[in-house]
């Protein structure tokens, strides 16, 4: 293999992973509205600035979000559909992207370009529809990842930034936060602080009366939307596995079981804290997204996006590994299959709820156990 021919090959999944953003930029420059979620924001940009009602609590679809997203989205609003909604897009990707770096930049690996080329590379089928409908879901995933960074390392104002960005991107933001005040309790100030802005954000731009009737239909929504068997509403997440099973859970039943591995979670992660810290970021992330998806009873299939470069992250290095490689190819094919379902109809269909969150609980348990647990420590961990 020539220098060349190694130099693109040891790349390959960088320059996929760019030329998917090219690809979206210039389809959104096409028709900004075409297999977009972004008029939903745009739509509560303009009934925020009117002071009129965002929530509709007899629907599963439109505004979803706090009522802090709509400031944050007014700066894209303002710049029209074309530049606005292209802006956006690169903004979300471009916070995950930067996780993705920062955390690769911090492993032991010496390969770090490859361990990141791959990572995307299998995260590619993932991502991209959740990329290039414009989904919140990226910015969600990076900036809960720089959290986690800024967490681990005990740098606060990184910390106090990424999770108010978190916060306001979406509330499913809460799951990696209380994951980081659960092990690190002494960030727990800088948290509530961050959440306090988040929740204040929209009296700088509205009336009291106004912003406290959406923060209680909001609350409503949240709260009928964990209900899933009592709306229209059909999760992707493990109760899903039990109905293509032909067992339907209950709804004491689902909630137990998310509080069960709620505490599982936090467990896995004091563990891992403690047996290698040094694994601490990319240990959390992986937890927290495998938690924010497969336990999420709002989960869409293109919100497993969330997952996708933190798993493929820990299996590019168990491919570099002679003792993981064939473990890890095989996880790489998994994870790269679980986001080509919806290419054929009939494949979607058939797959559509159950498919990814029992593949990626599967795939997360053994990765869990061969990187985290089952590889024996160095002498510096």
């Amino acid at each position: 293999m020539t220098q060349a021919v190694q130099f693109v090959w040891n790349r390959l999944g960088l320059i996929l992973w760019l030329s998917l953003i090219a690809v979206v930029v210039i389809l959104t420059l096409i028709d900004p509205d075409k297999r977009s979620v972004v008029p939903v924001y745009r739509f509560g940009v303009e009934q925020f600035l009117s002071h009129m009602p965002l929530y509709d609590l007899n629907s599963q679809a439109g505004f979803l979000y706090a009522p802090a997203f709509a400031p944050l989205f007014a700066p894209f609003w303002l710049l029209g559909d074309h530049l606005g909604d292209v802006l956006w897009r690169l903004a979300g990707v471009g916070v995950l992207t930067m996780a993705a770096v920062e955390q690769v930049r911090r492993t032991k690996d010496a390969d770090r370009i490859w361990i990141l080329s791959c990572a995307l590379f299998v995260a590619l089928p993932l991502s991209a529809g959740a990329v290039r409908n414009g989904q919140a879901t990226i910015l969600l995933a990076g900036a809960s990842w720089l959290a986690i960074l800024a967490a681990v390392e005990g740098r606060r104002w990184p910390l106090f930034l990424w999770a108010a960005v978190a916060l306001v991107s979406k509330p499913l933001a809460i799951v990696p936060l209380l994951l980081i005040g659960g092990v690190f309790p002494a960030h727990i100030p800088v948290l509530a602080g961050a959440t306090a802005l988040v929740l204040a954000i929209p009296f700088l731009f509205a009336p009291p009366d106004y912003v406290t009737e959406l923060y209680r239909l909001f609350a409503e929504l949240i709260l009928s939307a964990s209900v899933e068997t009592k709306t229209a509403f059909v999760s992707a997440d493990f109760a899903a596995v039990f109905r293509a099973a032909g067992m339907e859970l209950s709804d004491q039943s689902a909630m137990a079981i998310r509080l069960l591995f709620s505490l599982l979670t936090l467990g896995a992660a004091l563990v891992i804290l403690r047996w290698r810290r040094h694994e601490a970021a990319l240990c959390l992330a992986v937890l927290a997204t495998f938690y924010m998806t497969v336990f999420n009873p709002r989960v869409e299939s293109n919100t497993y996006a969330l997952l996708a470069i933190p798993f493929g992250i820990v299996i590019a290095r168990m491919i570099r590994s002679s003792r993981t490689r064939i473990a890890g190819v095989g996880f790489a094919t998994i994870v790269f299959a679980a986001g080509l379902t919806g290419v054929d109809r009939m494949v979607h269909k058939f797959t559509e709820f159950w498919f990814k969150p029992l593949l990626l609980s599967l795939v997360l348990a053994a990765i869990v156990a061969t990187e985290f647990f089952g590889r024996p420590r160095s002498k510096s961990e």
